[in-house]
Formats: C-alpha cells, structure tokens, sequence
C-alpha cells in the first residue's frame, strides 16, 4: 500500500509545547488534590530523585493513608474501629467510646481516631 500523499510532518515545537502543557495540567491536578498534594510534598521533603509523581500512584497513596487513619493500621485497632462504627450507626454513643479508646490503645497516633473521640465527648457532656 503507497503512503498516503499528504502526511502532516511532525513539528517539534508544537511537540515541546503539547509536553509542556501536559505536565503543566498534571502539576495543577496534583496541586488540587489534598491526598495526591500531601504524598507529592512528602516526596519532595524526602530528597526523592524521581521528582515526578505518578498521578495514579499518588492517588493510590493517599487512598491508602486515608483508609488506614479511617480503618486502623492493626488488626485490633481495625476490630475496635469498626465495633465503633456500627455502634455509631445505632446511635449508641456510649459503646462507641469505648470501642473508639480501646482502638486507641493500639494505634496512639491515629488522628481519626482521637478526632471521633473527641467529638463523641463533646456530643456525651
């Protein structure tokens, strides 16, 4: 088969400028996401050499580091997590509390978590 008659020669400036505005645009979503943005910040305080950031990648983190403040890091803290989580579904604030101090106890540094449990306290005075 011939080749087409009239093919479009490609024009590398308008290459340079289509990459510039792609990248452009993934800088601007990544910015714009609070989970892609925190896990790109983290990146570059680390002295990572691989400045680029996949976007899929860094919205998988950040998925990923949501879930595990919302469902616990360990087994335990994820059994007392969700024991409070369907005693908050039945209003049961007081079983809530207890099941939200008890995650605590194995996860101390899960900001959710003392969050809930600060609002169950307010919600009990």
């Amino acid at each position: 088969m011939p080749a087409p008659r009239f093919r479009r020669r490609r024009d590398p400036r308008r290459d340079a400028q289509a990459r510039r505005g792609a990248v452009r645009a993934r800088r601007e979503s990544v910015r714009r996401d609070p989970r892609r943005r925190r896990v790109y910040d983290q990146k570059l305080a680390g002295g990572a050499g691989e400045r680029r950031l996949a976007l899929v990648e860094g919205s998988a983190q950040g998925d990923r580091q949501v879930t595990e403040q919302r469902q616990g890091r360990t087994p335990n803290s994820r059994r007392y997590i969700t024991l409070a989580n369907e005693a908050l579904a039945r209003e049961d604030w007081k079983a809530a509390q207890q099941s939200l101090r008890m995650a605590l106890t194995f996860e101390s540094d899960n900001a959710w978590v003392k969050e809930k449990l600060a609002e169950l306290k307010r919600k009990l005075r």
